[in-house]
């Protein structure tokens, strides 16, 4: 495709033009892929799109994205991956922590779409002040931001591979010929790279949902007979919560972003048969740690470092990962020092295994009336109800809970629930209720208290 290679050329070149790629209403082949990749990447270079150029990307998840991604990265051009359901100026904001050289956006009122679509005219334009890109980075990430401030990440064609070795190894991923209902977003990590770069390696299939219903969702999993379910807890939430039979096939499951409740996990197994797996990783490296089929994918467990590359380390109960450089392209530079990588979550590590347990972020533990609190601790009290199905705790002076469930009862009633489970210094001085939490784009529960206000609450 490029007169010289690029990280990614023999993921592409695998695999016969006839064989499947991706389907949503239509179907997408490898050689589709790779002649519409082709043709984007004649379109890029015209427009003077070449090795060290910066490009952000604001295409809707679907085929067209998938295509430009590769051909923009065939020309040697660095990604900047922006969500197409951000607003133009949140989009503005982002663009301008990079200042990329060039926007390749969708035409017309698609450029901030919502959904998945399968094909999107896109318009190639120069961004005045623009800067070239950051030495070998070839894809550049924003944090999801569940904290509210995004930080600037950078991968190199050399971590995606690794990563795509990791996943690889993993006991149970799905391979030749088998199909995925990808429920990640493929702007995101875990559906970028263990979606659609995992299935261009594998010569696995990926299924993408036309519509956001459950009952839509699990419909398109039967008619496809999938092998295997990628989302988040929440979509695993839904799914046990769904009415019709299973797909015949499936056998595997993979869950990222957050702990997956208990209760979910318990829901999803009995009605079908399949155990929820487990990764973890950070937008920064990566998948780390995997367990699909084992005894170590249940909560607060989250799996084996995968491959024969991940290090990690507990210092003061917080994990580090190694890392031959920083990930951050702007600031943050004191989470990385002489090689270690500080996660900010709270971990135990099992001796013998390796196995990883997370057991909450270092910023959920808090100091009431010189007593320390965890707040993960709280949040779990508060899970145990039956009416709450998500619960977030923050402490800011005092304990606030923020739950949300179908026919909650009144505050009141959730704190003396509260009090018969936890000690005085643990409860509650407030509860807010609302029928779901707010979560950011990549589906993740909001934790910054600014944010969680801001929404409205019964």
């Amino acid at each position: 495709m490029a007169t010289r290679a690029w990280w990614g050329e023999e993921l592409l070149d695998r695999g016969p033009d006839s064989a499947p790629l991706a389907r949503l209403r239509g179907r997408l082949t490898r050689g589709g892929l790779r002649t519409g990749a082709r043709e984007l990447a004649d379109l890029f270079r015209r427009q003077g799109i070449g090795p060290g150029a910066s490009v952000a990307v604001y295409v809707p998840p679907g085929f067209t994205l998938m295509q430009a991604l590769v051909g923009l990265w065939s020309v040697g051009a660095q990604t900047v991956l922006l969500d197409a359901r951000t607003p133009l100026a949140e989009r503005e904001r982002l663009a301008a922590l990079c200042a990329p050289q060039f926007l390749v956006a969708a035409a017309g009122p698609g450029g901030s779409g919502t959904g998945l679509v399968e094909e999107s005219p896109l318009v190639v334009s120069a961004r005045p002040g623009g800067r070239p890109a950051d030495e070998d980075i070839c894809l550049v990430q924003f944090s999801s931001g569940s904290t509210g401030v995004p930080k600037v990440i950078g991968r190199t064609g050399r971590s995606l591979r690794d990563e795509l070795v990791r996943y690889a190894s993993l006991d149970g991923m799905p391979g030749q010929g088998e199909r995925v209902l990808l429920l990640n977003s493929l702007v995101h990590t875990v559906g970028l790279i263990g979606g659609f770069l995992h299935a261009l390696g594998s010569g696995a299939e990926l299924v993408l949902p036309a519509g956001t219903r459950i009952g839509a969702v699990l419909e398109t999993a039967r008619d496809a007979d999938v092998h295997a379910v990628f989302g988040i807890p929440f979509h695993f939430d839904l799914l046990s919560r769904a009415s019709g039979p299973p797909p015949r096939s499936l056998r595997v499951t993979l869950s990222a972003g957050e702990p997956l409740p208990e209760a979910v996990y318990d829901r999803f197994l009995a009605k079908y048969g399949v155990p929820v797996g487990q990764i973890y990783g950070m937008t920064e490296t990566g998948m780390l740690t995997g367990d699909l089929t084992g005894s170590r994918n249940r909560a607060p467990w989250v799996g084996y470092p995968a491959g024969d590359t991940v290090e990690l380390r507990s210092v003061d109960e917080e994990l580090q990962v190694r890392v031959d450089r920083s990930p951050y392209l702007r600031g943050d530079a004191d989470r990385y020092a002489d090689g270690w990588l500080r996660t900010h979550d709270r971990c135990a590590l099992d001796e013998e295994t390796g196995a990883l347990a997370i057991l909450g972020r270092l910023d959920s533990v808090a100091t009431v009336g010189g007593m320390k609190v965890d707040l993960a601790e709280i949040e779990g009290v508060l899970r145990g109800h039956p009416a709450i199905q998500e619960a977030v705790v923050v402490h800011c002076g005092a304990i606030e809970a923020y739950v949300g469930g179908e026919g909650l009862p009144p505050s009141e009633e959730l704190i003396r629930w509260c009090r018969l489970n936890l000690g005085p210094f643990k409860v509650p001085k407030a509860v807010f209720r609302a029928t779901a939490l707010p979560r950011n784009r990549s589906g993740k529960i909001l934790r910054n208290r600014d944010l969680l206000r801001s929404h409205p609450w019964e």
